[in-house]
């Protein structure tokens, strides 16, 4: 399965100072704030002195400050803007597609979301628990899936056992239900019985149409996401979800932090995962440090969210064909080259179910985890089919990082803005092997044991029924 694209729709301008026609035709833009406090307050004054204050809608977090504008301009009017405006180099059309109820929404968000103002981040309480695994999996606490996938399974594969061992997909019911994951896609399709009774919630940026629906013509938000927290075949069965909607383009996207930076203001004690199953359709040679400044705008926002205390999520990406773009190439997993400011993002390979590396899977030297992504089940359509893709591995990523931020004392210490750091490392160093040794990459582990059951757990105990479940 292809990573759903994130549309760049940024156009290189054809304006003229010189330009005072009055009969150019007015366009909708998203104009992208400065690198500066100054330079973004000067463009916002730029923007109202040259077409009204009430022509300018503001788009910004609470804690984040202004961040985009969406104005109607010609082209005189660019030219005005982007010559008193030092430091403001791109604009970017709006999508021709964005049809009016969505406009008309962004025109209602608009009046709910002007001026706020930034503050500083230290607002966030530091929760810290210290790393105790021994309150991890009590036998009275385990669960035993017998109809779980054998993509599933793979998660709960001990270093002890063999493939051909396992019978389970095993987990602790008292993983995943004190965190959260935001989901930033197309939507998802709520009907599909691996969300059944699901504890979800919706967020929706300007550029969609605000119902609870997946837009996706291959329901690729659906597939992802089951794998994080599916009915049957998700990782973290009981973690509750936020979806984020939104059109795969950056401005929607830069929308979507603010709104989640806002969320995990408001719920400081929900312990929050971040799923990003996609890559811009923008490519980039993985030496350069110069990032676009939208795409680094909406860097600024995700190591906003990491100093939050989020766990972020992103896929290396499927274009890899032997030696051609072998390397990650893409944002936001480019995020966490040393050249481009490296976040401490969760950055997601794909293997098959034995552990071997995917042909597509692209490389990194920056890769912290890897997960089942060949032929592997997912929700679509009404039901469950197959795929494959970066965008597959994750969603199960993110659904073991919630499964363990769930616990009430997770494995690894989380809080004073080291919490994506210390996962990365858990992940890295504990939560994952190697199945096949030989060099290939160490696919994850939820730390259970899906090859037996204890003996303490015999089947001639009547309380076992509860204990092994086809879900």
């Amino acid at each position: 399965m292809d990573n759903s694209p994130a549309t760049d729709n940024f156009t290189a301008l054809p304006w003229s100072g010189s330009d005072t026609s009055s009969a150019s035709v007015a366009r909708e833009y998203v104009v992208f704030s400065g690198n500066t406090t100054k330079q973004t307050q000067n463009l916002r004054y730029n923007l109202q002195h040259v077409l009204g204050a009430h022509n300018v809608a503001e788009y910004g977090g609470r804690y984040s400050g202004p961040q985009f504008w969406l104005v109607k301009m010609n082209d005189y009017q660019v030219g005005r803007v982007m010559t008193n405006s030092p430091g403001v180099s791109t604009l970017s059309f709006l999508p021709e597609a964005l049809n009016d109820q969505a406009r008309t929404r962004i025109e209602t968000l608009a009046q709910g979301r002007l001026n706020f103002k930034a503050s500083n981040l230290d607002v966030f309480p530091s929760n810290v628990s210290d790393s105790d695994n021994s309150k991890l999996g009590k036998p009275s606490d385990l669960v035993y899936q017998m109809d779980a996938p054998p993509d599933l399974k793979v998660v709960s594969w001990p270093r002890v056992s063999s493939l051909i061992d396992l019978k389970y997909y095993t987990y602790d019911k008292n993983g995943g239900q004190n965190s959260v994951i935001y989901v930033v896609e197309n939507g998802i399709d709520p009907q599909n019985p691996e969300f059944d009774d699901h504890p979800m919630s919706w967020l929706y940026a300007p550029s969609v149409v605000p119902i609870p629906t997946d837009d996706d013509v291959d329901e690729h938000g659906s597939c992802v996401t089951s794998r994080a927290v599916g009915e049957k075949i998700g990782v973290s069965k009981r973690t509750p979800l936020i979806i984020v909607k939104s059109a795969l383009v950056v401005s929607d996207i830069i929308w979507a932090f603010q709104a989640i930076l806002d969320e995990i203001a408001a719920h400081p004690n929900r312990r929050a995962v971040v799923m990003l199953a996609f890559g811009s359709t923008y490519q980039a040679n993985p030496s350069w440090a110069w990032i676009p400044q939208p795409w680094r705008r909406l860097q600024v926002l995700m190591g906003e969210a990491i100093i939050a205390d989020a766990v972020i999520v992103v896929s290396s990406g499927n274009a890899k064909n032997g030696a051609e773009r072998r390397w990650v190439d893409q944002y936001p997993g480019l995020f966490t080259n040393s050249g481009t400011g490296q976040l401490p993002l969760t950055l997601v390979g794909a293997v098959d179910n034995t552990g071997l590396e995917a042909y597509f899977s692209q490389e990194s030297f920056y890769v912290k985890a890897y997960a089942p992504g060949v032929g592997v089940e997912c929700a679509q359509f009404g039901q469950t089919g197959v795929k494959s893709g970066t965008s597959i591995s994750v969603g199960m990523v993110a659904g073991l990082a919630a499964y363990f931020l769930g616990f009430p004392n997770p494995p690894f210490a989380v809080g004073g803005g080291r919490t994506a750091e210390n996962f990365n490392n858990f992940l890295q160093n504990t939560a994952s092997w190697s199945r096949l040794g030989r060099g290939e990459p160490n696919m994850i582990w939820n730390l259970q044991d899906g090859s037996s059951i204890p003996l303490s757990l015999n089947m001639s105990n009547s309380s076992v029924s509860s204990k092994l479940e086809a879900v």
